[in-house]
């Protein structure tokens, strides 16, 4: 039986916002369900980290898309 799945589909670029948004996420649970408190405290300041850069990134991509659809002005 053969495949038509190419296994690149599933390989997420490092610097990509769905990277970004998962990184975001997970880290998002694994602070929540970490007990010690020197590991939290680092866990938020990466989460701190990681959702800035998505924000940046988000922005970005605002800011493209509003370029490309200029009637659709968001409130």
């Amino acid at each position: 039986m053969t495949s038509n799945i190419d296994p690149n589909d599933y390989i997420l670029p490092a610097d990509s916002i769905k990277a970004y948004r998962y990184a975001v996420y997970f880290e998002n649970e694994w602070l929540w369900k970490e007990k010690n408190p020197i590991c939290r405290a680092n866990a938020a300041r990466r989460l701190a980290e990681l959702t800035t850069k998505l924000a940046e990134m988000e922005a970005e991509e605002a800011r493209q898309f509003r370029e490309q659809n200029p009637s659709n002005e968001a409130a």
